[in-house]
């Protein structure tokens, strides 16, 4: 009997014992985070799927696995022995909401659902379904699964001195609340940018496991592993977790209600509010929407960190090249290794995700994170997909695909005719000016049109918000996307074409959204980052003649940053 098969027999015996025939899993926790870590994360711990976004329904003779097309390939190797589910939906929590509809339509079923990994809107959403069909729920507030290697490890807090001061971000905040409201914030790189905080606690991002509470201009924080609490800060308290609760419970005597957003707010949270008889006022998340705004200081912070981040690319792209002209051997785990020695050079403080190293074929899998030991020879394709936060904990994110050969080999014209649709397109965003308030989703147009009319597409995002954490929701650069582009948003442009069994090409840069000086009342997108795009794959006689003045502008740019010490904008 295989790992697999003892971890789903200790499921189905738990299931018989609680009378339950379908478990639902989710790969998030109750913050809400997208990566969740390993310790908390049941779908990883059952199937072995390692991509950030999954639910897994386990029942009694099939398990389902629902992902994102980011991720088909990834969770085709990582879960043998789960049947994969495309989400079909506009979200996976729909695409699985809607196979349960109907998978009841002909049998009874009983359902377990962790309350903690649900939201309230969430929740909504299951009980309007489940109303009209065959299920039952049973709720619980804990893991279905035993997870042994639970993290309780303490950490430490630190103050953030480059960030926003905090006196002008409750100034933002309640520009769009009135000063009665109490706002409980649930999203943790949220409460890492309200608070000026970060921690070491996670091995990509700066944040840390908390819930806060927003009360007359100060933040109250309920943690559960810090070494040394009650800690006060700059208008921040800080509590464990339980005195936190406690805490807002004592409230009622002073205040009649507290705003939530239901979208971010476990079930299980909102039903501990509900019991302390306050007045839940529900509202969106105003400060992922405030956050995704980056002023002047902001920028500059992140323009510094991308730039250290073109330098570790660029320097590792160098260095392969060298090392294959120099007949050494290679592979994508060696490469890695460069990697993260470049990052150290450059006092990266911390990876904002695990990296993509992706030869030939590996790149054409979106989220490659396995580490082959193979030896990569002249003549191949190679992607990696990169970032790091530095001395100011603002993450950083950039994608190559570089052609590996020594100097007098050159790729062929397949590869070069990909590569050059994949540029076209991160030229069209890099490039782009657009009407003021307009919707991402016609910039996503903008990128998409290209690749799509050379027969093509992406199953993922044209680009998505950076901040302290490298996913922020807003913007997001994508086809479904009604957020309104802002001055001073700062994200990710990521075209890419992905061939199953042969190669995938991804160009990725960091921009941010400026005034136009010659168009009134229109917007334009200036890079931040200047990482070369590699030459050898370019064909030129594809390029329109702006496309190529374009190019040759941006291929000069990191030459003159080099020598220069700053980024010309």
């Amino acid at each position: 009997m295989n790992t697999f098969q003892k971890k789903i027999k200790q499921i189905h015996k738990k299931m018989i014992q609680n009378n339950i025939n379908i478990v639902l899993l989710r790969s998030t926790n109750k913050y809400f985070n997208t990566y969740t870590h390993h310790y908390n994360n049941e779908v990883k711990y059952i199937s072995g799927f390692k991509g950030s976004v999954a639910d897994a329904i386990i029942t009694n003779n099939k398990h389902f696995l629902f992902i994102d097309g980011r991720y088909h390939e990834q969770a085709k190797l990582e879960a043998p022995h789960f049947i994969i589910k495309l989400h079909k939906h506009k979200t996976i929590e729909q695409s699985w909401i809607y196979f349960l509809s109907q998978l009841s339509q002909t049998t009874y079923y009983s359902i377990f659902i962790n309350m903690n990994h649900i939201s309230h809107a969430l929740n909504k959403q299951i009980r309007k379904i489940i109303l009209l069909s065959n299920i039952t729920i049973t709720y619980a507030n804990k893991n279905f699964i035993n997870i042994n290697n639970v993290n309780k490890k303490s950490f430490n807090i630190y103050i953030n001195k480059y960030n926003i001061n905090i006196n002008d971000k409750f100034k933002y905040i309640y520009k769009y609340y009135n000063n009665k409201y109490f706002f409980l914030i649930t999203k943790l790189d949220d409460i890492s940018w309200i608070t000026n905080l970060y921690s070491n606690q996670f091995n990509f991002d700066s944040t840390f496991i908390s819930i806060a509470l927003i009360l007359y201009y100060k933040t109250i924080i309920g943690i559960k592993f810090l070494k040394h609490i009650p800690i006060i800060y700059s208008r921040t308290t800080i509590i464990r977790e339980n005195v936190f609760f406690i805490f807002i419970k004592k409230l009622h005597s002073h205040i009649n209600k507290i705003t939530i957003n239901p979208c971010i707010t476990s079930q299980q949270v909102y039903l501990k509010i509900k019991k302390y008889n306050l007045k839940i006022k529900k509202s969106k998340n105003i400060i992922a929407y405030i956050k995704s705004i980056k002023n002047k200081k902001e920028i500059k912070y992140i323009r510094k960190s991308i730039q250290n981040t073109d330098k570790v690319m660029f320097e590792t792209i160098q260095l392969i090249i060298k090392k294959i002209n120099s007949n050494k051997n290679i592979s994508e785990q060696i490469i890695f290794n460069i990697l993260k020695k470049k990052f150290i050079k450059y006092k990266a403080y911390k990876l904002s995700f695990m990296p993509c190293c992706a030869a030939n074929q590996h790149s054409a899998i979106i989220h490659y994170t396995t580490l082959s030991t193979n030896t990569i020879y002249n003549k191949t394709l190679f992607l990696i997909d990169a970032g790091a936060s530095y001395k100011y904990k603002l993450a950083t994110d950039l994608t190559r695909t570089f052609f590996i050969s020594n100097h007098d080999t050159y790729p062929n014209i397949q590869y070069k005719k990909i590569y050059t649709i994949v540029l076209k397109a991160s030229i069209a965003g890099l490039k782009a000016k657009i009407p003021i308030n307009t919707a991402a989703k016609n910039l996503d147009i903008i990128i998409r049109h290209i690749i799509k009319k050379c027969g093509f597409n992406y199953n993922h995002s044209s680009g998505h918000g950076i901040g302290i954490h490298v996913h922020e929701s807003i913007p997001n650069i994508s086809s479904n996307s009604n957020h309104i582009l802002k001055l001073g948003n700062v994200f990710s442009i990521e075209p890419g074409i992905y061939i199953r069994h042969f190669i995938g090409i991804r160009l990725e840069n960091i921009v941010y959204l400026k005034k136009d000086k010659n168009i009134k009342n229109y917007i334009k997108i200036y890079p931040l980052s200047f990482s070369p795009f590699d030459n050898k794959l370019i064909n030129y006689n594809m390029l329109t003649v702006r496309e190529s003045l374009f190019l040759k502008t941006f291929q000069k740019h990191y030459t003159q940053h080099k020598k220069n010490n700053k980024t010309i904008s």
